[in-house]
């Protein structure tokens, strides 16, 4: 590196060190209010996700529901089929 580029990047880094406490207080506020926004949408995206997954257990749970009434449903007409004193089947296909 040549004397000059040494010059320029003193006299940059010393710009930098005079210019920062400005910047940072200029850029402060700025920074506070993005992350205030960030704050907001994730809080917001936590939101939508908890009442998607409520949803979800929702269908489960109705679903589930069904199932098991359906699996009794079959069990009382598999029972009322079957000739009076005879065994209830056990499912076993052997």
């Amino acid at each position: 590196m040549s004397f000059a580029r040494y010059l320029v990047a003193a006299a940059a880094g010393a710009a930098a060190v005079m210019l920062a406490p400005k910047l940072a207080e200029k850029g402060r506020p700025a920074a506070k209010k993005t992350l205030k926004l960030a704050m907001a949408a994730a809080y917001e995206a936590q939101v939508k996700v908890a009442k998607a997954a409520e949803g979800i257990d929702d269908l489960m749970a109705e679903a589930k529901a069904e199932l098991i009434a359906e699996g009794l449903a079959a069990a009382m007409a598999e029972a009322a089929a079957a000739p009076a004193g005879a065994p209830a089947s056990t499912g076993d296909a052997s």
